[in-house]
């Protein structure tokens, strides 16, 4: 079985899905990586309301916080471990439309006339908040300050963005936003000699993430606000489940669709209250919107570390993997008792059009 999967103009694709890369090994090594960087618990971040010129306060810290992986990092731990036997990166590639043939396989079709036929296709392709707010955290040996600006029409609208999405801008312009806050935040937002300025693009709450043999991961999916630091996270626990289940001994190209309609029911609800939660967050740490600016700085606190309490659940992406699994397994079964018969996902309540085939 072949999958293609297409990120930022780039392809990846593998004759077994199943086999280009180990979970375990790569696993293994990032649980190294994380212990040799980070030996020590790590707190979370203190929050601290500096809109005034005469001092900020210090009013909650979260008692947790992640453990990172730098994207390059996590990056090289991936190309290392995928067979390069059976796992092939094509580079510069941009995907103008695909046909899904009679016999279910999709033929790929690029700008540069190329294309290339598969019978799985994953979108995974990335997008680069009156309230402010700036945040700092390491990365390495350097400390990475991110300043952010949510931008409402009257009616509490964002308006259309229509400039680039990223661009180097003086840190000075940065500074300029805060001026008349705390006067060692705004010296220190003006150390830099220059800075990156992103426009932060989400995708809206989508009915669905698959349909046939075709779906979505990522911020393809999904792309949230950066305010809880999981978009990323989000799109690596979609990659999890999407890889289990398609990479399962049983798994045929005609089981596809199941596959990605199980992977759909797993995830969607999961990573979409994720965003909710991000952008509900942003905005708070802004003192934005009704609920933020009826609460004392204690009560903010409180509701800012509660939101956060999930995130020390043991092993919540095994878990969801538990449930893909089981509905994998009893769909699977249904198939093979009554192929002619459309099947009902567990839990879903309703019935899908599609006819199971298996083998």
């Amino acid at each position: 079985m072949s999958c293609v999967l297409l990120k930022a103009y780039d392809v990846l694709h593998g004759q077994k899905a199943r086999t280009a890369i180990s979970f375990e090994d790569v696993a293994a090594v990032v649980n190294e990586y994380l212990l040799a960087a980070n030996s020590t618990p790590v707190r979370g971040p203190v929050l601290r309301k500096s809109d005034t010129p005469s001092g900020g306060t210090d009013f909650s810290q979260i008692p947790h916080g992640p453990r990172l992986v730098p994207r390059d990092a996590l990056l090289d731990i991936l190309h290392t471990h995928a067979d390069t036997g059976r796992c092939h990166i094509k580079t510069n590639k941009k995907m103008k439309s695909y046909i899904q043939e009679d016999s279910g396989s999709l033929t790929l079709l690029f700008e540069d006339g190329s294309d290339f036929t598969a019978d799985v296709l994953i979108g995974a392709d990335g997008w680069c908040g009156k309230g402010r707010h700036v945040t700092s955290n390491t990365v390495r040996d350097d400390i990475q300050m991110t300043a952010y600006d949510n931008v409402f029409d009257a009616d509490g609208v964002a308006p259309p963005f229509d400039g680039p999405w990223v661009a180097e801008v003086p840190s000075s312009q940065i500074a300029e936003r805060f001026a008349g806050w705390e006067p060692d935040l705004v010296d220190l937002l003006q150390v830099p000699t220059a800075a990156s300025r992103w426009a932060v693009h989400v995708v809206h709450p989508l009915p669905t993430f698959a349909t046939d043999r075709v779906c979505l991961i990522g911020d393809a999916a999904h792309a949230m606000t950066p305010h809880q630091g999981l978009g990323g996270g989000q799109g690596v626990e979609d990659a999890y489940i999407l890889a289990r289940l398609l990479g399962r001994p049983e798994m045929t190209a005609s089981d596809v669709p199941q596959a990605l309609k199980i992977y759909d029911t797993v995830r969607r609800p999961a990573s979409q209250t994720v965003s909710r939660q991000s952008l509900v967050n942003g905005l708070t740490y802004g003192f934005f919107g009704v609920e933020a600016k009826a609460l004392s700085l204690p009560e903010i606190g409180e509701e800012l570390v509660e939101s956060c309490r999930w995130l020390l659940q043991d092993r919540g992406a095994e878990k969801e993997w538990l449930k893909a699994k089981s509905a994998l397994a009893a769909a699977l079964e249904r198939c093979k008792d009554d192929p002619a018969s459309p099947n009902l996902l567990p839990g879903t309540g309703h019935r899908e059009a599609t006819v199971c085939h298996h083998g």
